[in-house]
């Protein structure tokens, strides 16, 4: 059974805003497939004696400490505004004006 069909591919460029020939359509179709089909692999994987985690790092007895390293959140002035806008297919008052996508 396909997981992932051409149609499927078309309407995710259209949401990534992708203009793709009919060859990279079969193309990025086949790789989505079997990337999706790899997952559902995985899902027949026991995991019931498998403890969840916070973060892709082994811990071992605590030896590893896991920090995250933030960076200060500098303001800076930038006039880069109108020209990143202009690429925008529609604006919102200074703002990228996009479609609801959640219900």
């Amino acid at each position: 059974m396909k997981i992932i069909t051409k149609e499927d591919v078309k309407h995710i460029a259209f949401l990534s805003r992708l203009k793709l020939t009919e060859g990279e359509l079969t193309k990025l179709e086949q790789q989505l497939e079997n990337i999706l089909g790899y997952m559902s692999k995985l899902k027949e994987v026991n995991t019931d004696n498998v403890k969840p985690i916070s973060h892709a790092v082994l811990l071992l007895k605590d030896e590893i400490k896991v920090n995250n390293n933030y960076r200060e959140d500098i303001v800076i002035e930038t006039k880069l505004q109108k020209e990143i806008l202009a690429n925008a297919p529609e604006i919102l008052n200074t703002f990228f004006k996009v479609e609801k996508v959640i219900e």
